[in-house]
């Protein structure tokens, strides 16, 4: 609930709810998420049932408005919660048909709902205080908490990552309430010796496992993850629910996304073989730009020890040190160990595109907060030992961690923990201190209002796709709506673009044009795209505006006078 309540509260991108906190501006993105997820919406309120008729399926996913780029189940929570929140607390959207502030708050639910069943989980097999641990070890991490605030599938996926993992731990490994209290026991060798789940445990499995799938690509790792590990524990005896699983997962999959139904072995190709052949992106990292297919190894591994409240981490380094024992015979801790490894080892593989921070990763977060749950228990005993106070202790460790959340706000993907010396240091060292575009915020337009004339040009930079200026502009209020008689406060365009096409737009809409020079410039700091500060002062732009996270510039206003 408390989780839940402070996202929501910090939701609003643009001005459409002025008197509540501001949240992270519009990204790079949400508007694909959003449309496509208020589309399926509408389908299937206009046939219903009757979405499932061939026919049907055929006029709603091989329609052109389509976008099959991901499966439909994400899209289409952030497309039922779009509805739900403009129902009860409608904005005023204009003629938009959709607003991203009301899809935002799917994300905000799915995050919630992470960290309760993440919190029931851990409490259940060790504990109240692994419980609480685990619960606030994962609401406090900024960058799960910031993905939260936001229209996209990260936050659904590692909800439905979560429910697979989980779920098969608890059906694959489930033991008696007594047996699962022996578990917080880490230094014990005696391995449990569950049964294997019956046909219907193992139907269930694929459901989840399914569910997963239809929701983002990065559950393609949970097939060969779950065989890897029912093998390990119970040899050839898991074949047969490992079959039952897998068939049923196929099911759910195919029969969850009709748009396979048009061109089955196509379509199929096209999606899992999409990876190949998309734009390649720069990343940012160390200091140097490198291509999401070149970045280096320990890219993830590196990212995910600097984007994780250090305390987090300690506790969760403890909690696998006292479980080391039983990693390789407690299917729990295995299984659970390899939720975070696993998609670790994934992204440092050769070849496999890595890129926008832990952005791809964040799956593996859930089960860091788990492994800090069975670390506090360890930490909680030590101190019990030495007669030291052990839960004001442990309550300051725990409430020092929302420190990151509250010193990022609202630009919680520009975190780095404290062992880089946050985003300050993490600047220096040469990470990535914004990479989606959440630094154009409200703030960061109200300045823009003060700054810029009516009707006049203002150049963006970076601009890393065609959509993205125009969604920017039917998503922020005072641009869409315009403070002025004439038109919009602003037109904003791609720095590289020339600008007599847009004068031109302004004066067939009856806006006039503008009759001011291209002398404004705004620039999000993703620096594997944008220019540097230094360059832009060389080529004769004065900074009259900023956002900052920490002290760090994450996004900027500039002007230039027209001799330049």
């Amino acid at each position: 609930m408390l989780t839940v309540v402070a996202v929501l509260v910090t939701l609003d991108p643009a001005g459409y709810r002025p008197n509540l906190p501001q949240g992270p501006g519009i990204t790079l993105d949400e508007s694909f998420n959003v449309q496509m997820g208020v589309y399926l919406v509408e389908s299937i309120k206009g046939f219903g049932l009757g979405i499932l008729d061939p026919q049907s399926a055929q006029e709603v996913f091989g329609n052109p408005a389509y976008n099959p780029d991901h499966p439909p189940l994400g899209r289409l929570w952030l497309g039922v919660f779009h509805e739900i929140s403009r129902g009860v607390a409608p904005v005023d959207s204009g003629d938009n048909p959709f607003v991203t502030i009301h899809a935002r708050t799917g994300s905000a639910f799915a995050f919630a709902l992470t960290v309760f069943l993440v919190g029931v989980f851990a409490a259940r097999r060790r504990g109240s205080l692994a419980g609480v641990t685990s619960s606030i070890g994962l609401a406090v991490m900024p960058r799960l908490f910031g993905h939260a605030h936001l229209a996209s599938l990260e936050t659904v996926m590692g909800l439905t990552w979560t429910i697979a993992i989980l779920g098969a731990i608890h059906l694959w490994a489930r033991c008696a309430d007594s047996a699962s209290n022996d578990i917080s026991e880490s230094d014990s060798n005696v391995a449990l010796k569950p049964d294997l789940p019956g046909d219907k445990a193992a139907i269930l499995c694929g459901l989840f496992v399914g569910l997963a799938l239809l929701t983002k690509m990065q559950a393609v790792l949970l097939p060969p993850l779950l065989s890897v590990w029912a093998f390990w524990h119970w040899r050839l005896s898991a074949l047969r629910p490992l079959a039952v699983c897998g068939v049923t997962t196929a099911l759910v999959f195919v029969v969850g996304w009709p748009w396979l139904w048009l061109d089955f072995f196509g379509h199929l190709t096209e999606y899992f073989g999409r990876t190949t052949g998309r734009v390649s992106l720069n990343v940012w990292y160390l200091g140097q730009v490198f291509k999401d297919v070149e970045a280096p190894w320990h890219f993830p591994w590196v990212m995910t020890l600097v984007t994780v409240p250090v305390g987090i981490l300690l506790l969760a380094a403890i909690g696998l040190w006292g479980a080391r024992r039983r990693i390789l015979s407690d299917p729990a801790t295995s299984l659970i160990v390899g939720s975070v490894v696993a998609p670790l080892i994934l992204f440092s593989l050769p070849g496999v595109a890595v890129y926008d921070g832990a952005r791809l990763f964040l799956i593996a977060f859930p089960g860091i907060a788990l492994l800090a749950g069975v670390g506090v228990s360890g930490f909680h005993k030590w101190l019990v030992a030495r007669e030291w106070p052990a839960r004001p202790i442990l309550g300051i460790l725990l409430a020092t961690q929302v420190a990151g959340v509250m010193t990022t706000t609202p630009y919680y993907l520009s975190y780095y923990n404290v062992a880089v010396g946050g985003t300050p240091g993490a600047e220096r060292l040469g990470f990535e201190v914004s990479y989606w575009g959440d630094s154009y915020s409200r703030d960061f337009f109200h300045k823009m209002a003060e700054a810029v004339p009516d009707n006049a040009i203002v150049q963006v930079t970076p601009v890393l796709h065609q959509f993205q200026l125009a969604e920017i502009e039917r998503q922020v209020p005072m641009l869409a709506k315009g403070t002025s008689p004439t038109g919009r406060r602003v037109w904003l365009v791609p720095a590289d673009k020339p600008l007599a096409p847009y004068r031109n737009r302004g004066r067939s809409e009856g806006m006039g044009g503008s009759s001011f020079p291209a002398e404004f410039l705004a620039v999000f700091h993703r620096r594997a795209d944008a220019p540097s500060t230094k360059l832009l002062e060389e080529a004769g732009w004065e900074l009259i505006g900023a956002e900052t996270c920490q002290s760090v510039v994450v996004a900027s206003l500039w002007r230039r006078s027209s001799s330049n």
